[in-house]
């Protein structure tokens, strides 16, 4: 049986490109439907409902953390009332005024041997590789594909579930990755999480992999 796709209706959204790789979009069970775009030092956040309607504006704009780290994939509450960023070495929970809620520091993506920090939080390192972060679909778990440290060459990736209203690990999982990116989607039942991660030339492991956590 062959499925012919039909153009139903279309929206000129600038930095659109980003969605292309699936990264910006974030769809919920029985929820709003985003498209998480940056730009310049801002991230902004478009419910696709409301743009195929008319509505040009974002319903949500924050500023991006860390200057110069336009890595990592983000994440915004069901209820739109705070984000977690991926960073090269902290998840950031951040209100909707953008106010830093928690932050939950990691070890460094930065994969270059004996990189110095200089103890500027606001460095980034070198290097392409990072993680990705995600809301839980009732609002209370931040999942994150994280690298513990804080000792370089001690290279371990961890998924970890975090406790969203004050960022405390409930738990974590080691990862037997090298990962260059990586991305989460929720299943539809609304409990299990997806975690999927691209190796580069290495090609993938984990995709689809779910894992359940409560707090």
């Amino acid at each position: 049986m062959s499925i012919t796709a039909q153009l139903r209706d279309s929206v000129r959204l600038p930095g659109g490109r980003e969605m292309v790789n699936g990264f910006a979009l974030e769809s919920r069970r029985d929820g709003p439907s985003r498209a998480l775009l940056r730009n310049g030092h801002e991230l902004e956040v478009y419910d696709l409902r409301e743009l195929f309607a008319g509505e040009r504006a974002p319903t949500l704009v924050l500023p991006l953390p860390w200057p110069g780290w336009d890595r990592g994939v983000h994440s915004v509450s069901p209820d739109g009332t705070f984000a977690v960023f991926s960073g090269q070495r902290a998840v950031r929970a951040v209100g909707a005024d953008g106010e830093t809620l928690w932050e939950y520091r990691h070890g460094c993506w930065g994969q270059e041997l004996g990189h110095p920090h200089t103890g500027d939080e606001q460095e980034v390192c070198r290097g392409l590789e990072h993680g990705s972060c995600r809301v839980s679909d009732d609002g209370r778990l931040v999942w994150a594909h994280v690298v513990a440290g804080p000792k370089p060459g001690d290279w371990q990736e961890r998924w970890v579930v975090l406790d969203a209203r004050d960022g405390r690990e409930l738990g974590w999982l080691p990862l037997d990755s090298a990962a260059a990116g990586s991305n989460h989607l929720s299943h539809p039942d609304g409990v299990h999480m997806g975690l999927g991660i691209g190796m580069g030339q290495d090609g993938s492991c984990c995709t689809g992999r779910a894992g359940t956590a409560r707090s």
